[in-house]
């Protein structure tokens, strides 16, 4: 019969192997993500090489034949419609119906900087950490007219019905008060 000490020594010598073949474990899957990521990397370059039109270009071509899943309007409490929303299965296109400017005060201030950017800055973490793919972070643009107002906000991959109730949220309560100016 072995001694108490013996078998803790036992104990001690199992978890230290344990630990050991977890820690080979861990090194070779972050070895592999690694490579996974470089391939994806590569494969994007190439595809920049080889395309002949830009991403966003056929980006574009695609979302305009594609008919959105809803639409609705903002409409502030005196009933005036300040833009129009169209719902896509990834993203959300606003056109407003008032001339404002990019850098109006809650535009940019709150909803960009306090919303946009955020939700930005969360999945280009989720991206570095490999959680999702860049294809699938959320971005913007914002497309202005030849005088500089805002013609069109296009927001990709919103990826969640909770973000995209935010964002509704945001957007109505921005524009509401770009509206008064």
């Amino acid at each position: 019969m072995l001694g108490v000490s013996e078998e803790g020594g036992e104990r001690v010598k199992e978890l230290a192997e344990a630990k050991a073949l977890l820690e080979r474990r861990v090194r070779e899957l972050e070895e592999e993500l690694r490579l996974y990521r470089m391939v994806l990397r590569l494969i994007d370059e190439a595809l920049s090489r080889l395309s002949f039109v830009p991403a966003s270009e056929l980006v574009q071509g695609e979302e305009e034949r594609e008919e959105p899943l809803s639409r609705y309007p903002i409409v502030s409490r005196s009933g005036e419609r300040v833009a129009e929303v169209l719902i896509y299965r990834d993203r959300m296109i606003v056109r407003p119906t008032i001339k404002f400017r990019r850098d109006s005060p809650p535009f940019r201030g709150f909803f960009i900087d306090r919303i946009l950017k955020r939700l930005k800055e969360e999945d280009r973490r989720r991206v570095s950490v490999g959680e999702i793919a860049p294809s699938e972070a959320f971005d913007y643009e914002i497309v202005e007219d030849e005088e500089g107002y805002v013609r069109e906000l296009v927001i990709r991959n919103y990826r969640s019905e909770e973000t995209l109730r935010e964002l509704r949220r945001a957007l109505k309560w921005t524009l509401v008060r770009v509206r008064r100016g």
